[in-house]
């Protein structure tokens, strides 16, 4: 089976608790009935509701190229932010 067959979700989150900071980050994607590639993205402190946006690409390649840009970003933060992005373990 082919990878871009595949749902994928990624999880991740960046916590310092003695800078008050609790980020929450979720990635996924899926294949829709009518062909897209459809990129979810939901971001916000950790055990709040947060924001998310619903992107959908035409061609995978695009959506790849969104998928790692994501990743890149959210693996800057310790630069950024002065704490990093660790993976949460999925699930099931």
């Amino acid at each position: 089976m082919n990878d871009l067959e595949t749902d994928r979700n990624w999880h991740w989150q960046a916590v310092d608790s003695e800078r008050n900071i609790a980020r929450d980050y979720r990635l996924s994607f899926s294949r829709d009935l009518f062909g897209w590639y459809v990129v979810e993205q939901a971001w916000g402190r950790i055990g709040t509701e947060g924001q998310g946006k619903t992107l959908a690409f035409a061609d995978a390649t695009d959506a790849l190229r969104h998928i790692a840009a994501v990743n890149a970003r959210r693996m800057s933060a310790r630069r950024r932010l002065g704490v990093a992005y660790r993976e949460v373990p999925q699930s099931g």
